[in-house]
């Protein structure tokens, strides 16, 4: 009995996180848009992010790859974050994939800023069975010029480790210039297994922005 009811608390969660955010477009007060051509791979992304209150926020996430072969793939999560104080949040995470169906995630988020330079770092452990841990870093810099234009760099990693030990790590890096809601540049996307074994995919991007 008492499996059965966490595993209907687990899929409530999921089902009330997945529909907040999807339910909700008119919170967002940021939609991005982002396409990358590369020599291995291209990919199509969107994220929004927006808040409900003063100290509850969401961000969701939409990933579709394609190689040169023609297999796609796809990665969907969802956050919804409660300010605690001082820059951390407490997140309940919701992921969707072909072949992993839904997971439901919990951990704590840790975000910083000054100037034109931000840090976010982001850790949850898997609800349920088969417990794994993830750890997401994302560090961005933009430096402003004159005429709305400005050089924006960022660098996201993700490392995903279970109880053999690591899983895989994702290093997704960008750097670009931008006009207004507009950016293009160049991306360098890499990719590690188990054994740390490299896969490397160069292209370029282009970004657009949607704001209230």
């Amino acid at each position: 009995m008492y499996q059965a009811i966490k595993s209907k608390i687990k899929k409530g969660v999921t089902f009330l996180t997945t529909l907040a955010v999807l339910a909700n477009p008119l919170y967002a007060d940021d939609a991005t848009v982002r396409a990358r051509a590369g020599h291995n791979s291209s990919g199509l992304e969107t994220e929004i992010t927006g808040n409900f209150s003063k100290n509850l926020s969401y961000m969701s996430r939409n990933t579709i790859t394609t190689d040169y072969e023609n297999n796609v793939n796809t990665f969907f999560f969802a956050d919804i974050s409660y300010n605690i104080g001082k820059g951390i949040s407490a997140v309940s995470e919701t992921q969707a994939a072909p072949g992993m169906g839904i997971v439901q995630r919990a951990g704590l988020s840790l975000f910083k800023s000054k100037g034109g330079a931000s840090a976010y770092i982001l850790s949850t452990a898997k609800v349920g069975k088969d417990i794994d841990c993830e750890v997401l870093g994302i560090l961005s810099y933009v430096k402003l010029f004159p005429n709305n234009m400005y050089i924006a760099a960022a660098s996201e990693d993700f490392v995903n480790f279970g109880k053999e030990g690591l899983n895989f790590i994702t290093s997704n890096n960008r750097v670009g210039i931008g006009k207004n809601s507009y950016m293009g540049g160049l991306s360098a996307n890499m990719t590690f297994d188990n054994e740390l074994n490299p896969t490397f995919d160069f292209g370029i991007f282009l970004s657009r922005t949607f704001g209230k």
